[in-house]
């Protein structure tokens, strides 16, 4: 970018001042510790309406886009990009092909939504809506994991974020094909954490977005204490209490 090379990019969701909706940046270093890093002045991805205000939905607003998760195609500037939609069409994980590798010439993708087949909510009951999701790759065995977070959501504060997640696997062609169906691997509860909410994970990767061994995978995944031990009321927000933790999972 503007003639110098970088070798970290650091997506991100932002805000624009005086709207409520989300959309995605990106900003280079070659450094992971450097105390600045360099920002594409223009917005990576935008959201999915025209205008510059928000989308009215119902007696709410449409969320926007963010969320990314990237993983490398070629060990350079060609990148898988996933991220969350949420506007007037539903909550949605989608995805896209990008090519960041002169970002003068940088160009939208537009993205494909992501095959949903095999994820159930959390009774397993029926289909699960998709967001806020993260994912890795084992290229040599043409794999691809998500870790991702179950509905419905417990109802006592703080109810807008959820108790448990799933890590789920599948054939990376076809993910890409938009063809194939998730296959379940484990899922991460209150009863295996001893914690009442798991939420916000991530996969241990390389800085490429791959992982060592796709069937035991090091998921990192963040905790939260619930009402009535929190209170938003009081001024003892939940957002205090979180903590990362981190856990090996052996799937046979």
């Amino acid at each position: 970018m503007d003639g110098q090379d970088y070798k970290y990019a650091m997506f991100f969701l932002a805000n624009k001042h005086g709207v409520y909706y989300n959309e995605i940046g990106v900003a280079f270093s070659n450094r992971l510790d450097a105390d600045n890093w360099v920002k594409y002045p223009e917005r990576l991805v935008t959201k999915t309406w025209a205008g510059e205000g928000d989308q009215p939905l119902g007696n709410r607003k449409s969320w926007g886009v963010g969320q990314p998760s990237v993983v490398s195609l070629d060990n350079k500037g060609k990148v898988l990009l996933t991220y969350t939609i949420g506007d007037i069409d539903g909550t949605r994980i989608v995805w896209a092909q990008v090519d960041l590798s002169d970002m003068s010439r940088y160009s939208p993708v537009p993205p494909t939504t992501m095959a949903k087949t095999g994820l159930q909510n959390l009774s397993k009951t029926g289909n699960d809506i998709t967001c806020n999701s993260d994912f890795a790759v084992c290229p040599d065995e043409d794999i691809i994991v998500m870790v991702r977070p179950l509905r419905p959501h417990d109802t006592n504060y703080p109810a807008y974020i959820n108790s448990s997640l799933e890590v789920d696997s599948m054939k990376f062609s076809e993910f890409l094909a938009s063809t194939g169906e998730w296959t379940p691997m484990l899922r991460i509860t209150p009863a295996e954490t001893n914690f009442p909410r798991n939420h916000n994970a991530g996969i241990e990767r390389d800085a490429y977005g791959r992982m060592a061994s796709w069937k035991n995978p090091v998921i990192y995944f963040t905790v939260s204490k619930v009402a009535p031990d929190v209170d938003a009321s009081t001024g003892q927000c939940a957002e205090w209490t979180y903590h990362i933790y981190k856990g090996n999972a052996c799937v046979k």
